[in-house]
Formats: structure tokens, sequence, C-alpha cells
């Protein structure tokens, strides 16, 4: 987790992070996904879709590198990892707004209640 990257990043240069890390993560995400290529009808993947597919990969990137940057240049690896707990409650209000998912309003609700409960008592 978190503790093993701000050990990881004591010991090596953020450059060799980067390489070494990312490297062996699409590595393992490249062997894993080639079972499912083999099950996919490629006739199915719209455009949308491929565009949809690289705008995830260009967001999902960046999150990793500011994320990154925010252990290597913070000396408190909690408060970095209390933003990053809150990210799901964060996107769990962010569906109910902007994509209007009401479906499951007071679950959502509660959900995110008891996900800031849980913040504010780690944080503590």
């Amino acid at each position: 987790g978190i503790i093993a990257d701000k050990a990881s990043l004591g010991k090596m240069t953020l450059g060799a992070y980067f390489i070494f890390g990312y490297f062996i993560q699409t590595l393992s995400i490249c062997i894993i996904g080639m079972v499912q290529l083999k099950k996919l009808d490629w006739s199915s993947v719209k455009k949308y879709d491929w565009k949809n597919i690289v705008y995830l990969g260009i967001l999902d990137s960046l999150v990793g590198f500011f994320y990154i940057y925010a252990i290597n240049t913070s000396d408190n690896v909690g408060l970095v990892s209390v933003t990053t707990t809150f990210q799901m409650p964060l996107t769990a209000v962010a569906g109910y707004f902007i994509l209007k998912e009401k479906e499951v309003g007071w679950k959502l609700a509660l959900g995110v209640v008891i996900a800031f409960i849980g913040l504010v008592v780690t944080a503590i």
C-alpha cells in the first residue's frame, strides 16, 4: 500500500519508481488482460467505446502520477491515505449530481455519511 510506496520512494529516485512501478503494473495488466481478449467479440466494440477507453486511461494515469507526487512531496503519509480513501464517497456524490443516479438515493446518502464518519474517526 501507501507505506510500501513511501518506503520505495525513499530508496530510489522518482524517475526510477515511475519506470519500475508502472512497468510492472502495465505488464501484469497485459498478462491478465490477454485471457479476456480471447473471449472478446470485436464487432461489439464501437468507436465511442475506444474513445472512452483512451480517456479513462489518460485520466487514470494522471491520477497515478499525482498520487506518487503527493507521496513523494508530503511527509504526512496519513493525510495522503485519507484523501485517497475519500475518493469513493466523492465519486458516489458526483454520480448522484452529474449522472442523475437517483435509484438508490437513501442508500447512497447513508453510505456517504458512513464513509464520512469513518474518515473523521480515522483522521482523529
